[in-house]
């Protein structure tokens, strides 16, 4: 019920049927979320250990779905795998966009959507947090910058773009 997830949904309407492909799911609450409000969803994850909990959350909310067990810039999913959705929260500023991109934009359905959310660079919250934080981080992040963002136009036709300011 986060901000960031309650505009997601209103871009995204009714999920009532439609397939929805959770990539770095984490513990699982997108996709639960997601799964409750109707989507078919596949939730991705480097880590068993977080799929597992994914399916325990998702039986305690009375949901199903279904798990798979991928690196986020390999997803390994077969050539006809296709999503109306592919979701990516808090993920993009771990991974190579530009390859995460690169394969996902061969698994979504025409007329479907890619939506993600993540740090950006000129965030000045985001950068006292890094600063004081920085033993929780890892040394992979890099909070997306305006060259990251325009990446995503040499993949999809439409690209949207909102900011989140939190006092």
């Amino acid at each position: 019920t986060a901000p960031e997830m309650r505009y997601i949904l209103t871009k995204l309407g009714n999920l009532d049927g439609k397939s929805l492909l959770d990539i770095g799911s984490g513990l699982g609450e997108a996709s639960v979320y997601f799964a409750t409000k109707g989507a078919k969803v596949t939730s991705s994850d480097i880590s068993s250990g977080m799929l597992q909990f994914t399916l325990s959350l998702a039986k305690l909310n009375g949901v199903t779905l279904k798990t798979h067990l991928a690196d986020a810039e390999d997803l390994c999913l077969k050539k006809d795998d296709k999503y109306d959705i592919i979701y990516a929260g808090n993920l993009l500023h771990h991974v190579d966009i530009r390859k995460l991109l690169q394969n996902i934009s061969l698994h979504i359905k025409p007329g479907g959507v890619f939506v993600s959310w993540d740090p950006i660079a000129y965030n000045p919250i985001i950068n006292i947090y890094r600063y004081f934080a920085s033993e929780m981080r890892t040394p992979d992040e890099h909070p997306l910058t305006l060259q990251d963002i325009r990446i995503f136009n040499n993949y999809f036709y439409k690209v949207e773009k909102r900011y989140f300011w939190f006092f």
